[in-house]
C-alpha cells in the first residue's frame, strides 16, 4: 500500500488534504494522530475532558497533564509517525521510503490569527485579546520537536517553516517525493491541487470527488471558506496592525511561501 506524509502546523489544511487525497486515490495516510496511534485515546481523551469540567482544579494543570500524555504517544516514533503538526527535524529519514509528502502551510499572519481563535494542543493560558497573543509566549510539548520552553507564536511558524526546507531538502537528497500545499490554494480550487500532486499517490482518480464542507465545522460550506480566503477578510479583521505584524516575518519567508505582506 502507497503511503502518504503530511506535515503542516495547526489550522493550515491538514485535515482536508487527508480526505481529498485519500478519497480520490488508494494512498493511506501515516498515522500523524494520537487517535490513529492509540485505539483508546478518544476514550481517555473524553475521560480528562470530564475531569477538567467536573473538578475546581486549574484547568491549564488538566491541559497540561494531558498533553504530557499525549507527548509520550509520538516520544521515540520514525519520522514517518511523528504528529502532523511536529517540526521535522531529524537524521533519517528512511522510513519515508516508498512515501510522498507533503507539506500544508498558510499565509504566516493568517496563521497566527488562526492559532489565536483556534488554540489546539495549548498549554498556555488564553489570551482574550489577539494583540496580546502575538506578544504572548506559547509554551513547547515534547511532541513539537523544538526543544522545551517557550517561543512566540510568530517564532513558533518561523521555526516550523525551517524544518521543512531542511527536510524537503534531505527528501530531494533521497528522491522521496514531496510537495508544498498551501491551505488558500485547496479551498479555491481542490480539483486544481489534486492534479499538481496526483503524480504522487497511487492509482489517483480520473474523477475528482470534491470536498463539501468543513473537516472541523458543520455549520460552515466550502463556499463559506472561498469568500473568507479568497477576499482575504482576515485582513480587514485585523485591521491597521497587519504591516507590524507582517514585519515579524522575514522577507524570504514569505518569498519562499509564495505569499505577499
Amino acid at each position: 500500500m502507497h503511503r502518504v506524509k503530511i506535515f503542516g502546523e495547526r489550522n493550515t489544511g491538514t485535515n482536508a488534504l487527508q480526505k481529498i487525497l485519500e478519497k480520490n486515490s488508494l494512498s493511506k495516510c501515516f498515522p500523524s494522530n494520537p487517535e490513529d496511534l492509540v485505539a483508546n485515546y478518544r476514550r481517555r481523551y473524553r475521560k480528562w475532558r470530564l475531569l477538567r469540567m467536573l473538578t475546581l482544579s486549574d484547568r491549564n494543570w488538566f491541559d497540561r497533564k494531558r498533553e504530557l500524555e499525549v507527548d509520550k504517544i509520538f516520544d521515540g516514533q520514525t519520522i514517518a509517525r511523528y504528529w502532523k503538526h511536529s517540526a521535522t527535524f531529524t537524521s533519517d529519514v528512511t522510513s519515508l521510503r516508498g512515501a510522498s509528502v507533503f507539506f500544508c502551510v498558510r499565509h504566516p499572519v493568517s496563521w497566527v490569527y488562526a492559532l489565536w481563535r483556534n488554540p489546539y494542543n495549548s498549554i498556555s493560558p488564553r489570551t482574550e485579546n489577539f494583540f496580546d497573543f502575538v506578544n504572548s509566549e506559547w509554551s513547547l510539548l515534547g511532541r513539537d520537536n523544538l526543544g522545551s520552553g517557550s517561543v512566540s507564536p510568530a517564532e513558533l511558524y518561523i521555526k516550523k517553516i525551517k524544518s521543512y526546507g531542511i527536510l524537503m531538502a534531505q527528501l530531494e537528497r533521497t528522491g522521496i517525493p514531496h510537495q508544498l500545499v498551501k491551505m488558500e490554494d485547496l479551498i479555491s480550487d481542490q480539483a486544481g491541487v489534486f492534479r499538481r500532486v496526483s503524480s504522487m499517490l497511487n492509482e489517483p482518480s480520473t474523477t475528482f470527488k470534491e470536498l463539501r464542507s468543513s473537516t472541523k465545522s458543520s455549520l460552515l460550506s466550502i463556499e463559506d471558506y472561498k469568500n473568507y480566503y479568497g477576499n482575504e477578510l482576515w485582513r480587514e479583521e485585523i485591521g491597521s496592525a497587519l504591516p507590524q505584524l507582517s514585519a515579524m516575518f522575514p522577507d524570504d519567508l514569505f518569498d519562499w511561501l509564495g505569499y505577499k505582506r
